[in-house]
């Protein structure tokens, strides 16, 4: 957060390798030329695990939540819920999920991305104040739900060349039309 609430517009933001553990929290930033968060090295990509025990803010269940965010690439992240053992309450099934776009993003892409062992990859709600999102050349893989959830409304939606597989639950776009109930 500190990085991102220091750059400057176009400016590129480069993530070393390793494991990211914990709960991040980005919101109210916007750049007239998009910033780019990126690998350093693409071989080695950051690694978004688990979140922090014992966070009540709204999200909690999500590595990254995020809002009131414009003008932002993500690219080459790796958001990764297994912890090694069966899943939080030891049946096997993912509980954790990515990112969660809340409200107020636009300009947002998010590409090369993987998500593994989520129970949701990644969640956009709040989408009457979301528009121009782009998510291309991803990987969903392992997922208990959704690979992405979204509600109607974002104005200027793309998803292209993305791939899912291998999930408990084989939805990989979930479009609900009433944010409260998740339908």
């Amino acid at each position: 957060n500190t990085k991102i609430n220091a750059a400057g517009a176009g400016d590129t933001i480069l993530l070393e390798g390793g494991t990211y553990a914990g709960w991040y929290r980005t919101t109210s930033k916007s750049f007239s030329a998009p910033i780019t968060i990126q690998a350093k090295d693409p071989t080695n990509p950051p690694k978004f695990t688990k979140h922090q025990t014992g966070t009540s803010s709204a999200g909690s269940a999500f590595m990254w939540l995020i809002s009131n965010l414009s003008g932002v690439i993500f690219d080459g992240i790796v958001f990764d819920g297994y912890d090694g053992g069966d899943g939080a309450d030891g049946n096997g099934y993912p509980e954790r999920s990515g990112a969660f776009f809340k409200a107020g993003c636009d300009r947002i892409t998010i590409q090369n991305c993987l998500f593994d062992f989520l129970f949701r990859g990644l969640s956009i709600q709040d989408t009457t104040k979301n528009s121009d999102i782009t998510i291309r050349r991803n990987t969903w893989t392992r997922n208990g739900m959704d690979a992405v959830q979204m509600y109607t409304g974002i104005d200027n939606l793309l998803i292209e060349n993305n791939w899912h597989y291998n999930a408990m639950i084989d939805t990989a776009v979930r479009v609900s039309s009433d944010e409260k109930d998740g339908r």
